[in-house]
Order: C-alpha cells, then sequence, then structure tokens
C-alpha cells in the first residue's frame, strides 16, 4: 500500500497594495534594480563591442606585421641569392684564369720540350751520321766552315785592296 501525497500553493501578489503600503519605495527599489540591470546588459554589451574592435584591430596587426615579415623575408632572401650567384660567378672567373694560365704554361713548356727535342734529335742525327762515316762527315763540316771563313777573308782583303787602288 503505497500513499502518495501532494500540495500545491498559490501566491498572488498585489502591487497596488504594496504601493500604496510603502509609500512607493517597493516600486523605485524595482526601477531602481530595473536601471542597474540595464546599465549592466549595457556595460556588457559595450566590453562585447570593444573586445570585438580590440580582437579585430590585433587581427589587422597581426596580418601588417606577418606581411611585413614576409617582404623582409623576401627581401633577405632575394638578396642571399644574388650574393650567392655573385660568389659563384666570381669563382667562376677565378677558376677560369686559373686554368687559362696553367694552359698556357703547358703550351710554353711543351715550346720549350719541342725546342730541346729538335736540338737532341739534331745533336743525335749528328753523331749518327760522324759514326757511319769514320768522322769523315764533322772533318767536312769543318772544311766547308773553314772554306767560308777563307772565302769571306778573302772578299775583305779584294776589297780593301780595291779601296787603296781608288
Amino acid at each position: 500500500m503505497s500513499g502518495s501525497k501532494s500540495s500545491q500553493a498559490s501566491t498572488t501578489t498585489n502591487t497596488t497594495v504594496n504601493n500604496v503600503l510603502d509609500g512607493g519605495a517597493i516600486q523605485a527599489s524595482f526601477d531602481f534594480a530595473n536601471n542597474i540591470a540595464d546599465e549592466g546588459f549595457d556595460s556588457v554589451n559595450e566590453a562585447v563591442k570593444t573586445a570585438g574592435e580590440t580582437t579585430k584591430h590585433a587581427l589587422d596587426s597581426n596580418v601588417t606585421v606577418t606581411k611585413e615579415a614576409f617582404e623582409n623575408y623576401e627581401g633577405i632572401t632575394e638578396t642571399a641569392l644574388d650574393n650567392s650567384l655573385q660568389l659563384s660567378q666570381d669563382a667562376l672567373s677565378k677558376l677560369t684564369d686559373s686554368n687559362n694560365r696553367s694552359l698556357d704554361t703547358l703550351a710554353n713548356m711543351q715550346s720549350s720540350q719541342n725546342s730541346s727535342n729538335a736540338a737532341l734529335l739534331k745533336g743525335i742525327q749528328s753523331t749518327v751520321k760522324s759514326n757511319n762515316t769514320g768522322g769523315a762527315s764533322d772533318v767536312l763540316e769543318t772544311q766547308k766552315v773553314a772554306l767560308y771563313v777563307i772565302g769571306a777573308m778573302m772578299l775583305i782583303i779584294a776589297l780593301m785592296a780595291m779601296r787603296r787602288g781608288k
């Protein structure tokens, strides 16, 4: 057996009676509270509006700072790449100059070696010729030089004699 119990109460406020009894103080309190609540809501609305504007300004400033950072980064990157390119070009130019000087040195060494080889070959040929002729080619070469010298001296003596004879 279960038993249940229920109760209900109802209250009715008669503001007209209360206003008359307290001389309007209750109504003034309600009006004051209502004004305070309105001012509170207005303050909250202004605070929300100010927070929104502050957030908007902060975001705008952040966008500006970010753009400037990217622009500066772009300039720094461009300068770094330009300097790197210039450095590479300078290095290639110096390497080219060094290689050209090395090639010139090799060409001079080759020319000198060719001259030395030609003189050596001429000496070898002379030695082989002298050995093949038993030294007669050397004697003939010496006699040929002696004949040229004697001929030149005779020409000089003849020219001097002709001058004296004039």
